[in-house]
Protein backbone atom coordinates (compact mmCIF):
# COMPACT_ATOMS: atom_id res chain seq x y z
CA UNK A 1 0.00 0.00 0.00
CA UNK A 2 2.83 2.63 0.84
CA UNK A 3 4.13 1.60 -2.78
CA UNK A 4 0.96 2.50 -4.73
CA UNK A 5 0.73 6.00 -2.52
CA UNK A 6 4.03 6.88 -3.36
CA UNK A 7 3.67 6.57 -6.72
CA UNK A 8 -0.18 7.83 -6.88
CA UNK A 9 1.85 10.76 -4.93
CA UNK A 10 4.73 11.15 -7.55
CA UNK A 11 1.72 11.53 -10.50
CA UNK A 12 0.22 14.11 -8.55
CA UNK A 13 3.55 16.07 -7.96
CA UNK A 14 4.38 15.73 -11.43
CA UNK A 15 0.90 16.89 -12.63
CA UNK A 16 1.31 19.72 -10.41
CA UNK A 17 4.76 20.92 -11.70
CA UNK A 18 3.72 20.18 -15.44
CA UNK A 19 0.43 22.15 -15.14
CA UNK A 20 1.09 25.36 -12.43
CA UNK A 21 0.66 28.83 -13.33
CA UNK A 22 4.12 30.72 -14.58
CA UNK A 23 2.94 33.69 -12.15
CA UNK A 24 3.39 31.39 -9.39
CA UNK A 25 -0.23 33.09 -8.27
CA UNK A 26 -1.93 29.21 -8.03
CA UNK A 27 -2.45 27.49 -4.21
CA UNK A 28 -0.54 24.85 -3.88
CA UNK A 29 -2.64 21.63 -4.20
CA UNK A 30 -0.31 19.12 -3.47
CA UNK A 31 -1.54 16.57 -1.33
CA UNK A 32 0.14 15.92 2.16
CA UNK A 33 1.94 12.76 3.15
CA UNK A 34 -1.40 11.96 5.52
CA UNK A 35 -4.18 12.75 2.74
CA UNK A 36 -6.72 10.27 2.46
CA UNK A 37 -6.45 8.86 -1.69
CA UNK A 38 -9.59 7.33 -2.70
CA UNK A 39 -9.21 3.53 -3.37
CA UNK A 40 -6.29 2.99 -0.97
CA UNK A 41 -7.71 3.83 2.35
CA UNK A 42 -11.03 1.92 1.70
CA UNK A 43 -12.06 -0.55 4.54
CA UNK A 44 -11.30 -4.01 3.95
CA UNK A 45 -14.99 -5.98 3.22
CA UNK A 46 -15.85 -8.00 6.65
CA UNK A 47 -16.46 -11.84 6.97
CA UNK A 48 -19.02 -12.89 4.74
CA UNK A 49 -22.99 -13.68 5.73
CA UNK A 50 -23.46 -16.88 7.11
CA UNK A 51 -26.82 -18.24 5.84
CA UNK A 52 -28.61 -21.35 7.86
CA UNK A 53 -32.45 -22.15 7.00
CA UNK A 54 -35.02 -24.67 6.10
CA UNK A 55 -37.80 -24.55 3.11
CA UNK A 56 -40.42 -27.16 3.69
CA UNK A 57 -43.79 -27.88 1.61
CA UNK A 58 -46.19 -28.69 4.49
CA UNK A 59 -47.40 -31.92 2.99
CA UNK A 60 -49.94 -32.93 6.04
CA UNK A 61 -52.46 -34.33 2.98
CA UNK A 62 -49.92 -37.17 2.77
CA UNK A 63 -50.03 -36.78 -0.97
CA UNK A 64 -47.82 -36.00 -4.34
CA UNK A 65 -49.32 -33.24 -5.32
CA UNK A 66 -47.21 -29.90 -4.66
CA UNK A 67 -49.01 -27.19 -6.57
CA UNK A 68 -51.30 -26.71 -3.38
CA UNK A 69 -49.44 -27.50 -0.35
CA UNK A 70 -48.22 -24.60 1.71
CA UNK A 71 -44.48 -23.58 1.58
CA UNK A 72 -42.32 -22.48 4.93
CA UNK A 73 -39.11 -20.41 5.06
CA UNK A 74 -37.26 -19.87 7.98
CA UNK A 75 -33.78 -18.46 7.83
CA UNK A 76 -31.55 -16.94 10.18
CA UNK A 77 -28.74 -14.68 9.03
CA UNK A 78 -25.30 -13.86 11.07
CA UNK A 79 -22.12 -12.65 10.10
CA UNK A 80 -18.67 -13.75 12.81
CA UNK A 81 -21.54 -14.59 15.18
CA UNK A 82 -23.55 -11.44 15.26
CA UNK A 83 -27.12 -11.00 14.00
CA UNK A 84 -27.54 -9.68 11.04
CA UNK A 85 -30.83 -7.48 11.25
CA UNK A 86 -31.02 -5.74 7.64
CA UNK A 87 -31.30 -8.55 5.34
CA UNK A 88 -33.50 -8.16 3.00
CA UNK A 89 -34.33 -11.80 1.64
CA UNK A 90 -36.63 -12.64 -1.77
CA UNK A 91 -37.79 -16.20 -2.62
CA UNK A 92 -38.53 -16.63 -6.22
CA UNK A 93 -40.66 -19.55 -6.59
CA UNK A 94 -41.58 -21.09 -10.12
CA UNK A 95 -44.98 -20.46 -10.73
CA UNK A 96 -45.64 -18.68 -7.70
CA UNK A 97 -45.59 -15.21 -6.40
CA UNK A 98 -42.50 -13.69 -5.10
CA UNK A 99 -41.79 -13.49 -1.43
CA UNK A 100 -40.00 -11.36 0.87
CA UNK A 101 -39.05 -12.81 4.35
CA UNK A 102 -39.78 -10.71 6.97
CA UNK A 103 -37.43 -10.21 10.30
CA UNK A 104 -38.80 -11.37 13.67
CA UNK A 105 -38.55 -8.32 16.39
CA UNK A 106 -37.76 -10.57 19.07
CA UNK A 107 -35.08 -12.63 16.93
CA UNK A 108 -33.09 -10.22 14.55
CA UNK A 109 -31.18 -12.95 12.77
CA UNK A 110 -34.43 -14.41 11.80
CA UNK A 111 -36.88 -14.35 8.66
CA UNK A 112 -39.25 -16.66 8.14
CA UNK A 113 -42.43 -16.19 5.23
CA UNK A 114 -44.15 -18.72 3.48
CA UNK A 115 -45.62 -18.62 -0.45
CA UNK A 116 -48.36 -21.15 -2.03
CA UNK A 117 -47.98 -23.61 -4.70
CA UNK A 118 -44.65 -25.92 -4.55
CA UNK A 119 -43.57 -26.48 -8.46
CA UNK A 120 -40.18 -28.29 -10.21
CA UNK A 121 -38.80 -28.92 -7.10
CA UNK A 122 -36.82 -25.64 -7.14
CA UNK A 123 -36.84 -21.93 -5.60
CA UNK A 124 -34.56 -18.94 -6.32
CA UNK A 125 -33.20 -17.30 -3.31
CA UNK A 126 -31.54 -13.68 -3.11
CA UNK A 127 -30.27 -11.86 0.21
CA UNK A 128 -29.22 -8.31 0.60
CA UNK A 129 -27.83 -6.99 3.56
CA UNK A 130 -26.08 -3.33 3.05
CA UNK A 131 -23.26 -4.16 0.91
CA UNK A 132 -23.57 -7.68 0.82
CA UNK A 133 -25.68 -9.09 -1.90
CA UNK A 134 -25.74 -12.92 -2.50
CA UNK A 135 -27.07 -13.37 -6.54
CA UNK A 136 -30.00 -15.29 -7.40
CA UNK A 137 -29.13 -18.13 -6.62
CA UNK A 138 -31.35 -21.92 -7.45
CA UNK A 139 -32.01 -24.39 -4.77
CA UNK A 140 -33.07 -27.68 -5.60
CA UNK A 141 -35.59 -29.28 -3.49
CA UNK A 142 -36.74 -32.94 -2.13
CA UNK A 143 -39.31 -34.28 -4.70
CA UNK A 144 -42.85 -34.71 -3.36
CA UNK A 145 -43.42 -38.72 -1.62
CA UNK A 146 -45.88 -39.98 0.89
CA UNK A 147 -45.50 -41.67 3.80
CA UNK A 148 -47.43 -45.74 3.33
CA UNK A 149 -47.28 -47.03 6.76
CA UNK A 150 -48.72 -45.93 9.12
CA UNK A 151 -52.11 -45.20 7.50
CA UNK A 152 -54.34 -42.30 8.54
CA UNK A 153 -56.17 -43.06 11.20
CA UNK A 154 -54.87 -46.44 12.08
CA UNK A 155 -54.87 -47.73 15.45
CA UNK A 156 -51.57 -48.14 17.21
CA UNK A 157 -50.84 -49.80 20.69
CA UNK A 158 -48.64 -48.13 23.39
CA UNK A 159 -45.16 -49.19 24.19
CA UNK A 160 -44.81 -51.08 20.42
CA UNK A 161 -42.29 -50.34 17.82
CA UNK A 162 -44.13 -48.29 15.57
CA UNK A 163 -42.80 -49.39 11.57
CA UNK A 164 -42.37 -46.30 9.24
CA UNK A 165 -42.27 -46.51 5.61
CA UNK A 166 -42.24 -44.02 2.76
CA UNK A 167 -41.73 -44.08 -1.15
CA UNK A 168 -38.78 -42.25 -2.33
CA UNK A 169 -39.47 -41.95 -5.95
CA UNK A 170 -35.81 -42.98 -6.74
CA UNK A 171 -33.47 -40.96 -5.26
CA UNK A 172 -32.58 -40.50 -2.07
CA UNK A 173 -32.20 -37.04 0.35
CA UNK A 174 -29.74 -35.40 1.20
CA UNK A 175 -31.15 -35.65 5.05
CA UNK A 176 -33.60 -37.57 6.78
CA UNK A 177 -35.74 -36.81 10.05
CA UNK A 178 -38.26 -38.82 11.63
CA UNK A 179 -40.54 -37.32 14.07
CA UNK A 180 -44.07 -37.57 16.08
CA UNK A 181 -46.14 -35.15 18.18
CA UNK A 182 -45.37 -36.85 21.01
CA UNK A 183 -41.74 -36.29 21.37
CA UNK A 184 -39.70 -38.34 19.20
CA UNK A 185 -36.90 -36.76 17.02
CA UNK A 186 -34.69 -39.12 15.50
CA UNK A 187 -32.26 -36.49 14.13
CA UNK A 188 -30.56 -35.94 11.05
CA UNK A 189 -30.28 -39.81 9.56
CA UNK A 190 -29.14 -41.18 6.24
CA UNK A 191 -32.18 -41.45 3.82
CA UNK A 192 -33.60 -45.25 3.17
CA UNK A 193 -37.28 -46.02 2.94
CA UNK A 194 -38.40 -47.37 6.34
CA UNK A 195 -37.60 -46.53 9.97
CA UNK A 196 -38.78 -47.75 13.50
CA UNK A 197 -39.99 -45.59 15.90
CA UNK A 198 -39.30 -47.32 19.36
CA UNK A 199 -42.13 -47.78 21.59
CA UNK A 200 -40.70 -45.95 24.81
CA UNK A 201 -42.19 -43.36 22.27
CA UNK A 202 -45.31 -44.32 21.46
CA UNK A 203 -47.47 -43.59 24.56
CA UNK A 204 -51.11 -42.83 26.27
CA UNK A 205 -49.52 -39.22 26.83
CA UNK A 206 -50.21 -38.45 23.15
CA UNK A 207 -52.67 -40.55 22.29
CA UNK A 208 -53.84 -38.60 18.93
CA UNK A 209 -50.38 -38.87 17.97
CA UNK A 210 -48.72 -37.60 14.23
CA UNK A 211 -46.01 -39.25 12.27
CA UNK A 212 -43.69 -36.80 10.14
CA UNK A 213 -40.94 -37.80 7.81
CA UNK A 214 -38.98 -35.19 6.49
CA UNK A 215 -36.59 -35.61 3.03
CA UNK A 216 -34.72 -32.58 2.30
CA UNK A 217 -31.70 -31.79 -0.46
CA UNK A 218 -28.76 -29.76 0.84
CA UNK A 219 -28.12 -26.46 -1.08
CA UNK A 220 -25.43 -23.79 -0.16
CA UNK A 221 -25.31 -20.14 -1.56
CA UNK A 222 -21.86 -18.74 -3.36
CA UNK A 223 -19.88 -16.15 -1.76
CA UNK A 224 -21.28 -17.46 1.93
CA UNK A 225 -19.26 -18.62 4.98
CA UNK A 226 -18.68 -21.50 5.51
CA UNK A 227 -21.43 -23.66 7.01
CA UNK A 228 -24.25 -21.88 4.62
CA UNK A 229 -26.74 -24.23 4.40
CA UNK A 230 -30.39 -24.17 3.15
CA UNK A 231 -32.25 -27.66 3.55
CA UNK A 232 -35.17 -27.80 0.69
CA UNK A 233 -37.34 -30.34 1.65
CA UNK A 234 -40.75 -31.97 1.88
CA UNK A 235 -42.44 -33.03 5.07
CA UNK A 236 -45.13 -35.88 4.59
CA UNK A 237 -47.35 -36.49 7.92
CA UNK A 238 -49.95 -39.23 8.65
CA UNK A 239 -51.76 -39.11 12.32
CA UNK A 240 -52.61 -42.33 13.91
CA UNK A 241 -54.40 -43.38 17.35
CA UNK A 242 -52.63 -44.91 20.37
CA UNK A 243 -54.33 -47.07 22.12
CA UNK A 244 -54.01 -49.20 25.59
CA UNK A 245 -51.81 -52.32 25.59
Amino acid sequence: MRAARSFVLALAFAAFACGGDDDGGAADATPGPDAEIPGLDAPPPGPPLLVVGTITVENGANNEIGSNKRVQCDVIVTRDGAPVSNAIIKINPPGSIQTFLIGDALEPSHYSGNYMGYNNDSARMEITAGTDHIAETVLIGQSMFRIDAPTAASMQTELVALPVQWGTNGSAADVLRIETAGGHDSGELTDADNYTIPGASITLTTPDDTVTVTRSQRNTLPGTAAGTQIDFGVASSVDFTVIAN
